[in-house]
């Protein structure tokens, strides 16, 4: 992925920090795929930890700025989005999941699956209220995952 080389922009090193970070992120989805769910996890928290580095490093430094901060926040997202869903797989990993979809959606809370992971794992919490303020923050982002929650929750609660 290409996407951070062109968010995170003017020094060298800075550029092999989010080239490093790319690099946790893609094996973190390998790994996913692979039902390896702890492995996933840490190499998705390398990969924020590293970008989290570039971007307060970026901050320090008058030469370095990131090209473009909607492409920096997205890739942040998405990486916290992979991480709360390994956490979902994984079980047992509530706060965590809470924490990493939060995370997801005051970065970019356009995007529908940090919505299904919270209300999946409000599910496992048994919060009916909290699942359908999931549902209800899933609806206008995305039909066909929000109809998905929608199933589980009337198989769990009945019809509302």
């Amino acid at each position: 992925m290409s996407l951070l080389l062109s968010a995170c922009a003017t020094t060298l090193e800075r550029q092999e920090e989010v080239r490093t970070a790319n690099q946790h992120y893609e094996l973190g989805v390998q790994y996913l795929d692979q039902a390896r769910y702890t492995l996933a996890i840490s190499e998705f928290t390398r990969a924020l930890s590293q970008l989290s580095e570039a971007e307060d490093a970026c901050k320090r430094s008058e030469r370095c700025e990131i090209e473009d901060p909607a492409a920096f926040k997205h890739k942040m997202a998405v990486i916290h989005t992979s991480r709360a869903y390994a956490y979902l797989k994984f079980g047992g990993q509530h706060q965590n999941v809470l924490a990493d979809t939060r995370a997801a959606i005051l970065l970019r809370p356009d995007l529908p699956e940090p919505y299904l992971y919270l209300g999946l794992i409000h599910l496992q919490m048994d919060n009916p209220d909290s699942v359908w303020k999931a549902y209800q923050a899933l609806v206008p982002r995305d039909q066909r995952l929000a109809q998905e929650l929608y199933r589980l929750y009337t198989l769990k609660y009945g019809n509302q």
